[in-house]
């Protein structure tokens, strides 16, 4: 599955937490899996709520969420 975990990766929440990747999608752990885009761009999809989460920005925009962490910790409050 293109969503399950294929290669062990260093990249890390701000919580600190491992975020495997799959086949073009980050695991993001407890909550579901998410996708990165260019400038910014992300999606997150939380299955077990049904639930898909949108950011879109400009290519160079200096805008907070453009870093996956960022945007997680962007979106937390509502995946609880």
């Amino acid at each position: 599955m293109s969503t399950s975990p294929q290669v062990d990766s260093t990249d890390r929440d701000h919580a600190g937490r491992t975020l495997p990747y799959g086949f073009y999608w980050w695991v993001v752990p407890d909550v579901g899996f998410a996708a990165a885009g260019h400038g910014g761009q992300y999606l997150l999809v939380q299955p077990a709520r049904r639930l898909l989460l949108v950011q879109i920005a400009l290519p160079d925009a200096d805008l907070h969420g453009s870093a996956l962490p960022d945007f997680l910790d962007l979106v937390a409050p509502l995946l609880r």
